[in-house]
């Protein structure tokens, strides 16, 4: 568990940090997962020391991972995390950064952290979002009820993603709530050393690329498969996992499609750079999204993106002309594809304008430093609230 202090970033002292709620690998379709391990990493270059918690049989090969990285990974033990919330109270942290909401697991360690008196802070991924707290309603209301408002109430700090996902949490917190106004923590995302930009001869490949879980209502992914019925010439590749609840659905959706739309597993590494650098566009064509990693990454590359005009982030598509945005309708967002991907000189454009938007937002450092400075801060409300 976290060890004494030392001197941190920009000469302020040093965190003990736990990050709790991720069961999955960096290299894996879960944009939370990456988000956590990107910010351990930078938080432990910049000298905090920091444990990320772990399922049991996860932990020792995502240990191995992080091995140069100095981030510390230990195993999530004991039922829905009861040992490891008692073990963390006892190490006293400076911080346990609890990410999700919906997890047993994050339930019981946050309101073993409040007993105990040790601060932490909440990041709910979107989870708050209003398409996902309508589903399984009953479900959501009563673990809502035991364990997930109590925690979000008793954090000392909530941050959000994105500025859309703001008014979500506010409306979850309700209006007694006494945690603090909530900020806006950029998403850390990166692209490997040397990987390149985008090239722009590329535009001539007619090519879309889709990187994601393949989640029909969720994804979009009947939208894509529409789009290519109705291009034959233009050629979609749609990489990710399937997960058991959806699988029927993207099934059908696979024995239809027409033979321009390929279905396959996720890529990582140089794979997922060459797919995404000889696209000419990479499309997220969800009906609703917190914030994909898959399409910051696209940007920071400068690949020409579209997404869907009902997404968060379509203002600043708009405002900055930084891509292609698609109506709901499938016919008229192929329309728009294929004029799109006649149009190289556009393409150019929002690539350049893609990726300075993702050069100047998404820092992997940047968001350290400031989920460093939440942590200071909320450390400092929680002292004043024992007074």
């Amino acid at each position: 568990m976290p060890q004494p202090q030392t001197e941190g970033d920009r000469g302020a002292p040093s965190l003990r940090i736990v990050h709790v709620g991720i069961d999955n690998l960096r290299e894996s379709v879960d944009g939370m997962a990456r988000y956590v391990w990107c910010v351990a990493r930078e938080q432990a270059a910049a000298g905090h020391d920091v444990t990320v918690l772990m399922p049991s049989d996860l932990w020792r090969q995502a240990a191995a991972d992080v091995a140069d990285e100095g981030v510390r990974v230990e195993a999530l033990v004991g039922p829905v995390g009861t040992r490891s919330a008692w073990s963390i109270a006892r190490s006293r942290p400076d911080v346990v950064h609890i990410h999700g909401v919906w997890r047993p697991s994050t339930g019981v360690l946050g309101v073993s952290m409040r007993a105990a008196g040790v601060a932490y802070v909440c990041t709910p991924h979107g989870a708050l979002n209003a398409v996902i707290m309508a589903s399984s309603r009953l479900q959501r209301a009563v673990y809502c009820a035991l364990a997930a408002r109590r925690v979000v109430h008793g954090a000392v700090a909530v941050t959000a993603c994105i500025e859309a996902e703001v008014a979500e949490i506010k409306l979850f917190l309700g209006r007694r709530s006494s945690v603090v106004p909530v900020p806006v923590v950029v998403p850390p995302i990166e692209v490997a050393a040397g990987a390149g930009t985008w090239p722009s001869e590329s535009a001539a490949s007619r090519r879309i690329v889709y990187l994601g879980r393949l989640d029909v209502a969720h994804k979009g992914i009947d939208r894509l498969a529409a789009i290519g019925a109705a291009l034959p010439d233009t050629q979609i590749a749609l990489h990710g996992v399937i997960v058991p609840e959806v699988e029927e659905e993207v099934g059908a959706i696979r024995r239809t499609a027409t033979p321009n739309v390929h279905f396959g597993e996720p890529i990582f590494g140089e794979e997922k750079l060459r797919a995404l650098l000889s696209a000419a566009l990479y499309v997220q064509p969800s009906r609703w999204e917190g914030f994909s990693f898959s399409l910051g990454e696209a940007m920071l590359l400068g690949v020409p993106c579209a997404i869907s005009a009902s997404l968060p982030l379509a203002a600043e598509f708009r405002s900055g002309d930084l891509g292609l945005l698609l109506p709901d309708d499938p016919a008229e967002a192929a329309a728009l594809v294929d004029r799109a991907l006649g149009d190289p000189e556009t393409l150019r454009r929002w690539s350049a304008n893609g990726r300075r938007f993702a050069e100047s937002r998404f820092s992997p450092s940047a968001a350290a430093a400031q989920l460093a400075d939440i942590y200071r801060q909320g450390g400092r409300r929680r002292r004043l609230r024992k007074q």
